[in-house]
């Protein structure tokens, strides 16, 4: 988002939304990724050198995409949604809402999909996604959070270009996995590290 006035356009996001966005995002669903039960591969796998960075194999340049991914979501979405005379600012902020928890359900294996992980296996998790997707349509839909928070209500049509533009991120993870994955099962005894 930072880049939004590369491109001409206002800086999207007030001091508190992005207190808001760390909350939701950050917070809860966080220290729900640390309850998800361990990959049933784990004892298989070699240990990582001691030395090792936690940003190694390939971590770091992941989250990097997906923060690029993020700003291309977004920063053109805050242009046309702005030329349109729609609600943008809300529009921005809770596709930067919605991407993030996406991500944080992605992010429960780094190699197994998500969607072959039993919602059951981490209530949490999906407790705390369920707590910000809720928040966060509170706040644009309760006249009371408008003026704190700077939002306003979306019609359907703009919820639901927010809602879809908020899956890329789960797709974007989901289809890195697929790639780890399809290389794994092509080296010599199927181990690829993420």
């Amino acid at each position: 988002m930072l880049l939004a006035p590369v491109f001409g356009l206002p800086f999207p996001l007030t001091a508190i939304q992005i207190l808001w966005i760390n909350l939701v995002t950050d917070g809860l669903p966080a220290m729900a990724l640390g309850l998800e039960p361990a990959a049933p591969d784990t004892m298989q796998r070699p240990p990582r050198p001691p030395r090792e960075s936690i940003l190694s194999g390939g971590l770091w340049q992941r989250a990097l995409v997906i923060g690029l991914l993020m700003a291309v979501v977004t920063i053109p979405l805050e242009g046309l949604a702005r030329s349109a005379g729609r609600p943008w600012a809300t529009m921005v902020f809770t596709t930067i809402v919605f991407l993030q928890l996406g991500n944080a359900l992605a992010m429960r294996s780094e190699r197994r999909s998500a969607l072959r992980l039993s919602l059951r296996s981490n209530p949490t998790l999906v407790g705390a996604v369920l707590m910000g997707a809720t928040g966060q349509l509170v706040i644009i839909y309760v006249p009371a959070f408008h003026d704190i928070l700077g939002t306003q209500a979306l019609d359907g049509i703009e919820l639901g270009v927010v809602v879809v533009l908020s899956t890329t991120t789960f797709i974007a993870v989901e289809l890195d996995k697929w790639r780890l994955r399809a290389m794994s099962a092509r080296m010599p005894g199927g181990a690829c590290r993420p």
